[in-house]
């Protein structure tokens, strides 16, 4: 049984999101695919700020990449948006509680290689928080870019 917490229209098809009770998070389902629904009885409450769109969005944008990618980034959301260069279908963008001029932008990818360039492309300051190889890999990026700085 689904608790539907919103309905969302992306990318061509419409999507329920909400509390799945048989697995007790929330899920986003394809509403082309649901063979048959049927009205409950009883109620439930919407969690407060929960965006639909973005639980659908994460949920289908993530659904085939194999790497979760979480940096907090000082600066705005607009900023932040503009100088990773990603839409909002791809990358979530959204403040950092108790951390004022943060954000957290997170989004899938199949591989790692091309992130570290994005991040350096931010010129702010970044903590990645996941997946731990992404750490080394912008290491090994300042590494490359400084052999090239001292390249005669």
């Amino acid at each position: 049984m689904l608790e539907p917490y919103g309905v969302v229209a992306l990318r061509g098809r419409w999507y329920a999101t909400g509390l799945d009770s048989r697995s007790g998070q929330v899920r986003s389902f394809r509403l082309d695919r649901v063979a048959r629904a049927a009205v409950q009885q009883g109620q439930f409450s919407v969690p407060g700020r929960f965006d639909p769109a973005a639980q659908v969005t994460e949920a289908v944008s993530g659904a085939s990449y194999r790497h979760a990618v979480s940096v907090r980034v000082q600066g705005s959301e607009k900023v932040v948006r503009m100088r990773m260069r990603m839409p909002g279908s791809i990358a979530a963008i959204e403040p950092v509680t108790g951390e004022p001029g943060w954000v957290r932008a997170r989004w899938r990818v199949q591989r790692l290689d091309w992130v570290p360039s994005v991040l350096a492309g931010l010129d702010r300051p970044f903590v990645i928080e996941e997946p731990d190889e992404l750490r080394e890999r912008v290491r090994a990026l300042a590494e490359q870019l400084a052999t090239y700085a001292d390249a005669r």
